[in-house]
């Protein structure tokens, strides 16, 4: 459990530092292509979160406590 916390944590702090960096991206150049980078950049973690989130574990724990 602190190990997911962990990992958490870690995406997040990942994440808020990928948002401050578009920010800046959105003041220096063109708000529109922050926003389409900012879409880009949401759908690769989405993608990420899917492939190596530690769901399959957690479903073959559940399935051994049985």
């Amino acid at each position: 459990m602190i190990k997911a916390t962990q990992e958490t944590g870690i995406i997040l702090s990942f994440g808020l530092l990928a948002w401050g960096l578009l920010m800046d991206l959105a003041i220096h150049f063109n708000l529109q292509c922050a926003f389409w980078v900012l879409i880009a950049v949401l759908a690769i973690g989405v993608v990420w979160a899917m492939i190596y989130w530690p769901w399959p574990r957690i479903t073959r724990a559940s399935k051994r406590v049985e």
